[in-house]
């Protein structure tokens, strides 16, 4: 029997690997518009967001409370086609701490949304 003190191989970072878009070149660009779930969720800390843009257009991400009221917007502009990450410190427009409770995470570019369920732990 033999114990190994080291761990075999690389290690793979999870959160790393679900939340980042990934630079290849090559990869073809995705076929609609599309807002991943978040993560963590639930957040404690920090949250973040991965979308995709089929072509290159205006886009808004925003994070919006229960009531549908803008708590912050997380991203505004031009973007190009292809993956896009943007993280929300749970704080809102002011600087103030985001209460605990249900948000959501709303994408909209060229017309279309997608909306993500966020609950915020204490």
């Amino acid at each position: 029997l033999r114990v190994y003190d080291n761990p075999i191989g690389p290690r793979l970072n999870i959160e790393r690997a679900l939340t980042r878009p990934l630079a290849v070149d090559g990869v073809a660009l995705p076929q609609t518009l599309a807002l991943a779930p978040p993560s963590p969720n639930p957040a404690h800390g920090v949250t973040r967001f991965a979308f995709a843009l089929p072509r290159a257009s205006s886009a808004k991400l925003e994070v919006l409370d229960a009531q549908g009221r803008r708590v912050r917007t997380l991203f505004e502009g031009d973007a190009a086609a292809g993956t896009h990450a943007a993280a929300w410190d749970l704080r809102d427009e002011r600087g103030d701490a985001a209460p605990a409770g249900l948000y959501f995470a709303r994408l909209v570019a060229d017309g279309r949304h997608e909306v993500r369920r966020v609950v915020v732990m204490p």
